[in-house]
C-alpha cells in the first residue's frame, strides 16, 4: 500500500488557525508527548459527535507526526469502511493490516509470506490512526494488536506502535460482533492467547479499549445552525419526545416514496441550491439497487455489465484475485454519465481507494473511463475476484446514485435525502444520516416514523459514566 503523499507544511499553521480549542489541546499535548518521551506509546481515543471536527484534527496530527519523524511512513491513516477510508486518504484497516473478508467468524493472524511482505510495508510506522471506530468490533481491534506483535516482534500492545481511534460510540454499530470498547469474547481467546507474542497473556489485553484515554469534541463545526445542533444532539442521545419529532417531521418530513418521487424530490433540491452536494442514502442495499436501477434508466441507455469467467495462471497467479463474501451479483447496470463507487484501492495519492465516487465517461469490453475527484479520465480495469471454487474479472464499481448510510459515514454533504426501512432499524443509523449534512432544512426523511430513531444503551452508558453523554 502506497503511503500518503507528504502534506503541505506551510498549510499546518493555516489548518491550525481553523482549530476549536479542545482541538488546539489535542494538538498541543502531542506535540510535547513526542518532544519529551518519543519512545513511548501512546493511546488515545478522539471522541465527539458528527460534525466536531474529529477529521481535520486527524489530518493536523498526521502531520505533526510525519514532521517530527520526518517520513510519512510514521503514520499510518486506516478506517474501518472504504468511504471512510476515502475520506482521510487512507486504507481501509483490512487492506492496512492484510485482514482476510473470508476468514471473519476465525480469529485471524498472518503467518509466512504475507506477515514478510506487511513487515515490509509497514517499516517505520511509529503511529497508527484508525477512523470511524464504532463500527469497529472488539475482536478487529485485538486482531490489529496481534498482528502488529507479530510484524514488529514485540509483546507489547499493537507491537509497540502507538494508536489514536477517532469516532462517535453513538453512531452506527459493528455490522457483526461486540462493540470496540467491551470485551473479546470468550470464543477467541484460547486462538488469540495460542498465537500471543505476551507469554504472560495480560488479562487487560481482553479489553484493548481500557488502554485509550478519551479526548472529547464538543463545538460542532459542520452544521450551520445552532437549532439542528441541538435537534442532532438530541437525536444522539436518544433524548427524544413527541414535540421534537414533530419538529424533525415539519423540517424534513417527505410523503412520496417511489424512486420517481425521491429523484424528484433531489432534482428540486439540487436546482433551489445550485453548488451543494446531496446525496440519496438507503437502510440496506436492496433499496439502494432499486434506486440506483430506476436512475441509470433514466440518464441514458443501460449497458449491463457482466463479469467473466477466470482461471488462475502464471500471469494471473491465484493471489492476485481478491476474495469476497456475501451475494456477488452476475450483471451490473450502468449508463453513460451516472454516479459510480469504486470498490478497490487503486493509488491512495489520487484518492483512487474504495469509497470513491466518480462520473462514468466512457465504457469499452475491458476498461471504464471515469472522472474523480483528483483523477480525470481515470482508466479502470477489469480485476480478479474469487469465491469458493469460482474465478472470475469484473469491474470494482458499484452505482452510486443511491448508497447505504453504512458507506457514506465519515463524509459530508450539503443535504441527504433518508430512506429508512423498518426491517433495516439499527442504532444510531438516523442520527448518522442526519449528521452527513450541513443543514437539516436540507434533509428529508421518505416516510418519516419515529420508530426508525434508536440509540445504543451500551453507547449511551459508555458516555454517561464519562459524563458526556
Amino acid at each position: 500500500m502506497p503511503v500518503s503523499a507528504k502534506p503541505l507544511f506551510f498549510l499546518c499553521a493555516f489548518i491550525l488557525s481553523q482549530l476549536t480549542a479542545m482541538q488546539k489541546t489535542i494538538a498541543v499535548f502531542l506535540q510535547n508527548f513526542l518532544e519529551r518521551t518519543p519512545d513511548q506509546q501512546l493511546f488515545r481515543f478522539v471522541s465527539g459527535p458528527a460534525g466536531t471536527g474529529k477529521t481535520i484534527l486527524l489530518h493536523y496530527l498526521r502531520d505533526v507526526i510525519v514532521r517530527h519523524f520526518d517520513t510519512n511512513a510514521a503514520c499510518r491513516l486506516a478506517a474501518s469502511t472504504g468511504t471512510a477510508a476515502w475520506n482521510i486518504h487512507g486504507a481501509t484497516l483490512h487492506s492496512l493490516i492484510k485482514l482476510s473478508i473470508e476468514n471473519e467468524d476465525a480469529f485471524q493472524v498472518l503467518d509466512g509470506p504475507t506477515l514478510d511482505t506487511l513487515r515490509k510495508e509497514l517499516t517505520g510506522m511509529k503511529f497508527l490512526f484508525i477512523d470511524e471506530v464504532s463500527m469497529m468490533s472488539a475482536k478487529a481491534l485485538s486482531e490489529t494488536s496481534s498482528i502488529l506483535q507479530r510484524v514488529f516482534l514485540s509483546h507489547l500492545p499493537f507491537g509497540g506502535v502507538s494508536v489514536f481511534l477517532f469516532g462517535d460510540l453513538l453512531q452506527l454499530e459493528p455490522v457483526n460482533g461486540e462493540g470496540i470498547f467491551e470485551d473479546l469474547p470468550m470464543c477467541y481467546l484460547p486462538e488469540r492467547n495460542a498465537r500471543s507474542t505476551n507469554p504472560n497473556n495480560d488479562p487487560l489485553h481482553e479489553n484493548l479499549f481500557q488502554l485509550f484515554k478519551t479526548f472529547h469534541l464538543t463545538k460542532c463545526v459542520r452544521a450551520e445552525k445552532e437549532e439542528d445542533v441541538e435537534l442532532l444532539m438530541k437525536i444522539r442521545r436518544g433524548d427524544t419526545d413527541k414535540a421534537m419529532f414533530r419538529q424533525l417531521e415539519l423540517k424534513c418530513g417527505m410523503s412520496g416514496k417511489f424512486p420517481s418521487e425521491i429523484f424528484a424530490e433531489l432534482e428540486t433540491l439540487e436546482s433551489a441550491n445550485r453548488g451543494k452536494s446531496f446525496i440519496i442514502l438507503t437502510a440496506g442495499n436492496n433499496d439502494a439497487k432499486q434506486l440506483n436501477d430506476y436512475k441509470i434508466g433514466k440518464i441514458g441507455e443501460i449497458t449491463s455489465l457482466k463479469r467473466v469467467r477466470a482461471t488462475p495462471s502464471p500471469s494471473m497467479p491465484e493471489t492476485s484475485f481478491r476474495k469476497v463474501t456475501g451475494f456477488v451479483p452476475f450483471v451490473k447496470n450502468v449508463a453513460i454519465g451516472c454516479r459510480i463507487m469504486l470498490t478497490y484501492n487503486k493509488c491512495s495519492r489520487r484518492g483512487l481507494v474504495n469509497g470513491a465516487i466518480g462520473k462514468l465517461k466512457e465504457i469499452h469490453r475491458d476498461f471504464l473511463i471515469i472522472d474523480f475527484p483528483l483523477a480525470k479520465n481515470e482508466r479502470i480495469e477489469r480485476v480478479g475476484y474469487r469465491k469458493g471454487v469460482n474465478y472470475w474479472q469484473d469491474f470494482p464499481i458499484v452505482a452510486a446514485e443511491a448508497i447505504t448510510i453504512h458507506k457514506a459515514q465519515g463524509l459530508t454533504f450539503d443535504g441527504v435525502i433518508i430512506v429508512p426501512s423498518k426491517d433495516n432499524i439499527q442504532n444510531g443509523m438516523m442520527y448518522t444520516a442526519l449528521s452527513r449534512a450541513r443543514s437539516l432544512d436540507l434533509c428529508r426523511i421518505v416516510k418519516y416514523n419515529p420508530l426508525y430513531f434508536k440509540t445504543s444503551e451500551k453507547g449511551r452508558e459508555f458516555y454517561s459514566k464519562r459524563g458526556r453523554l
